[in-house]
C-alpha cells in the first residue's frame, strides 16, 4: 500500500512540475500556428488610377488605403502576418506598358502568390447613379465554397456593425482579382461614394476604424 501511495505522490509532483511547462508550450504552439497565417490586404487602385471619384471629388483609392491601414493594424494585433499590396498612393502597374490596368491586376496576383498567403481581402468602394444606395457588401468568386464561407463571416460582421445595411454576400465571375486568386479571397465594397451621408462616413477616420474593425472581426472568426 505504501508503495502505491509513494508512486501516486510522485505522479502528483510530476504533474505539478510539468503542467506549467505544458501550458506554456501549448500557448507557444498556438501562437506559432497563428503566426504562420498570412493575410494579404489588396488595396484597390492607386497612382494614376483613382478608382471611383465620388461627391466633392473624393477618390476611392484614398479611402481604400485609409481603411486598409486600420485593418492591417487590427489583424497584426491578433498575431497574424499581414501584407498590403500597396502602402502608399501608388499603382502596381509597370510604367513601361500601355495596358496599365492589366499590369496592375496581374502584379497584385503575383504579390499574393509570393507572400504565400492563407487568404486575401480586397478593399474597394462602390458608386451608383442612384444616390440613395448605401451599405457595405462582400463579394466572392462564384462556385468556391470556401470563399463564400469567408465572405459570409465578414458580411455578418459588417451587418452587425451597421444594422441599417441589408446587403448580402454576392457571387461574381468578372473580378480579375477574385478569379485568379489561388487562396480564399473576398472583395469588399465598403460603401457608396455616390451617397452623401455614406461618403461623409467613409472619409471620417473614426468610421474608417469601425468598419475596418468589423472586417477584422469577421476575418478572425473565419480563420479560427
Amino acid at each position: 500500500m505504501k508503495k502505491y501511495v509513494f508512486i501516486y505522490s510522485c505522479f502528483l509532483l510530476f504533474l505539478i512540475a510539468v503542467f506549467p511547462f505544458c501550458h506554456k508550450l501549448s500557448k507557444q504552439v498556438v501562437a506559432l500556428h497563428r503566426n504562420k497565417t498570412t493575410i494579404v490586404i489588396d488595396v484597390g487602385h492607386g497612382g494614376s488610377d483613382p478608382g471611383k471619384v465620388g461627391i466633392q471629388g473624393i477618390k476611392e483609392k484614398d479611402v481604400n488605403l485609409a481603411i486598409a491601414r486600420y485593418l492591417k493594424d487590427y489583424l497584426i494585433a491578433e498575431d497574424y502576418t499581414v501584407y498590403m499590396t500597396r502602402e502608399t498612393d501608388q499603382g502596381l502597374y509597370d510604367e513601361s506598358v500601355s495596358n496599365k490596368k492589366k499590369s496592375d491586376l496581374s502584379n497584385r496576383i503575383q504579390f499574393l502568390q509570393k507572400k504565400n498567403a492563407s487568404c486575401m481581402i480586397s478593399i474597394h468602394q462602390n458608386s451608383y447613379p442612384d444616390t440613395i444606395q448605401h451599405g457595405a457588401q462582400t463579394f466572392y468568386y462564384e462556385g468556391r465554397d470556401e470563399d463564400k464561407n469567408f465572405a459570409q463571416y465578414v458580411q455578418d460582421s459588417l451587418l452587425a456593425f451597421d444594422p441599417s445595411n441589408t446587403r448580402q454576400i454576392k457571387s461574381n465571375t468578372s473580378y480579375y482579382i477574385l478569379k485568379n486568386a489561388q487562396v480564399p479571397s473576398i472583395l469588399i465594397e465598403c460603401g457608396f461614394l455616390s451617397n452623401p451621408e455614406e461618403t461623409a462616413n467613409l472619409t471620417d477616420p473614426n468610421y474608417q476604424k469601425q468598419i475596418a474593425y468589423a472586417i477584422a472581426i469577421g476575418t478572425c472568426r473565419y480563420l479560427r
